[in-house]
């Protein structure tokens, strides 16, 4: 190999490495500069200031806002189609639906795929390019099995089960033990898109640190160190998530749709309108 050429790939590699680092005033220095870049790029990745930074376009990792957005509204599509135990009528998808979403570019295919309920009824838990998300992506529950049941005959069941001494109303207990019963499937697909979330900010930060440190091995060992303040973050999204659902199951119902009021009026009214018509006829 020509010397020159030689010499030439090895100033190159200098010139990645960066300026010589022998005290620790510059070593110091330089991991400031360093996380301030970390920083920097993780502002406007979350901001979706893509044009301010040509290592968005270098990788779609890079574009976290974008890619949590679209996470989300799988999320909700999910949920709309299946995160309930009792479906009305053809509100379920058929047995042969497919996935949902499509990989997208990264590290590692188990955070990208979003699969439906029919596909898998466990939560993604396995991740094999980082090891130490297992004990945070097993925290996921397991899909609960759909009734047969109709739900008509059901909430007919529930509610001669639950009559009292009410006069001209419902049980008040009844909307919420129906609420609970039909978003069982809620916890699981919330835990599962919180761990899909989880596993995509840990390889953005994985790929944001590596594309601000050219030094491989220095790379390696800050992660390490990184790892420590990350984990019980992500233990803690995992934890509100279900603290959220436990709410949703068995806290007080609110509703501010004033919608759900005038159908209910209305379906009230209407019933009330045939019993008249039958009395009469």
């Amino acid at each position: 190999m020509d010397i020159r050429i030689l010499i030439g790939k090895l100033e190159q590699q200098l010139e990645i490495i960066g300026p010589v680092r022998q005290t620790v005033y510059k070593q110091r220095n330089h991991l400031i500069n360093v996380a301030s870049k970390f920083c920097d790029i993780t502002t406007k990745a979350i901001d979706a200031y893509y044009s301010r930074d040509e290592c968005f376009e270098k990788d779609d990792i890079f574009r976290l806002a974008t890619l949590v957005v679209e996470m989300n509204e799988d999320f909700s599509e999910t949920v709309h189609k299946e995160g309930f135990t009792r479906a009305f009528s053809g509100s379920r998808p058929p047995a042969d639906a497919v996935s949902l979403g499509s990989p997208s570019p990264g590290r590692s295919p188990d955070c990208n795929t979003v699969y439906s309920s029919v596909q898998s009824s466990t939560p993604e838990t396995e991740s094999p390019e980082y090891p130490e998300l297992q004990s945070i992506m097993a925290q996921a529950e397991v899909l609960p099995e759909p009734a047969e049941d109709g739900i008509m005959e059901w909430i007919t069941y529930k509610y001669n089960r639950s009559k009292g001494f009410e006069t001209g109303t419902t049980n008040p207990s009844l909307i919420l033990s129906l609420f609970a019963e039909q978003s069982r499937a809620w916890g699981f697909h919330a835990l599962n898109h919180v761990t899909k979330v989880i596993c995509k900010i840990h390889y953005f930060n994985y790929k944001v640190l590596q594309y601000c440190y050219n030094d491989d091995t220095l790379c390696e060992r800050l992660w390490d160190k990184l790892l420590q303040p990350l984990l019980p973050s992500y233990e803690k999204a995992v934890q509100q998530a279900s603290f959220l659902v436990e709410i949703e199951h068995y806290g007080n119902l609110m509703m501010t749709n004033h919608y759900f009021a005038e159908n209910v009026y209305k379906a009230r009214e209407a019933h009330l309108k045939l019993q008249l018509e039958a009395l009469n006829s």
